[in-house]
Parts: C-alpha cells; sequence; structure tokens
C-alpha cells in the first residue's frame, strides 16, 4: 500500500503537481475532503456486518507472547460471502492486486483516502467514481479456518488515522 502512495507521489511529481501530503485541492476535491470530515463517527462499516477482529496501532499479538502486531488498519470479520462497500463518495485511484493476500483497492475522498484489502473480486477500476453503501468487491474467505476478513485503513495524506475513530458506533 505504501508503495501504491508513492507510486501517486512520483506521478504527481513528474506531471509537475504537488505531492500528495501538500495536496491542493479543487474546490469540488476541497468540499469532498470537508464532507468527509464532518463524518467522523458517522462512516458507515466497509462491511454489511461484521466485528473489528484487529485493532489500528501497535498492540499485543493475541496468540504469541511478547510480540507485537503493527496494524495501518483495522480488520474486520464477517460472513462468508461478504462483500467489502465504500464508506463514502469518492474515487477509486488504484486496484492492485497483491500476491498472496488478494486485491486492494484504494479510494480517495479529497484529501482523505480509504483502503480495502483481502479481496477476492473487485467490481471496480481506476477512475470509478463510486457512492457511499456501493458493493466494490468480494472478500477472501479461508477455508482452512473458515474466516472472512476484510482488512480497511483510513489515511489524512500521509498519515495513518484509527479507522474506529470514524466508523458509526452502534452503542
Amino acid at each position: 500500500i505504501q508503495k501504491v502512495l508513492e507510486k501517486m507521489q512520483k506521478q504527481a511529481e513528474t506531471e509537475n503537481k504537488p505531492k500528495p501530503d501538500k495536496l491542493v485541492l479543487t474546490p469540488e476535491s476541497q468540499q469532498l475532503s470537508n464532507s468527509f470530515a464532518s463524518n467522523k463517527s458517522k462512516l458507515p462499516w466497509p462491511v454489511v456486518k461484521g466485528i473489528v477482529s484487529e485493532h489500528f496501532g501497535i498492540h499485543p499479538h493475541p496468540l504469541m507472547a511478547n510480540i507485537d502486531v503493527n496494524n495501518n488498519g483495522i480488520d474486520i470479520t464477517t460472513s462468508t460471502g461478504s462483500l467489502a462497500r465504500a464508506v463514502f463518495d469518492g474515487e477509486v485511484k488504484a486496484v492492485v492486486n497483491m500476491p498472496g493476500t488478494g486485491k486492494f483497492i484504494l479510494v480517495r475522498h479529497g484529501e482523505f483516502l480509504t483502503i480495502y484489502s483481502n479481496l477476492k473480486d473487485v467490481y471496480v477500476k481506476v477512475g470509478d467514481k463510486v457512492k457511499t453503501k456501493q458493493n466494490i468487491g468480494s472478500i477472501i474467505s479461508d477455508d482452512e479456518d473458515s474466516k472472512t476478513v476484510l482488512h480497511f485503513e483510513l489515511w489524512k495524506g500521509q498519515i495513518k488515522l484509527d479507522p474506529e475513530n470514524w466508523l458509526f458506533k452502534n452503542n
């Protein structure tokens, strides 16, 4: 994912555009960013139903003592056959096949980026405009452990954010 972001930055530099961490937004993109930001803790989940099985940041590994996990996003365990869906209106900026871990989709929402990975099939392509709650891909189901897990990340420019702070809380 980091390589895709670096590639986007290099592409912007060669096109003599501003770097992604110093993004100059069009009025439309700025409005989208503001709208996204105003929806903190109100965004729909990237799956219809599921639970957070791996939290954001550095924390102890659940099974291995003295091992820490650094998660750039969250992992959401859901049911077999579940679909990933966009959490907000935006534009697909990358669809990448990552050997061994399926595909991932990067969607831009002004200065915010959302990343959906561990996908089997992808229903969108680069340049597509997506709408909130639109299905964008099917999540890989691991037959060995009968788990279906979506990895979801949220960035503001080059800064990783905790997606749990942005998703709607059902309490």
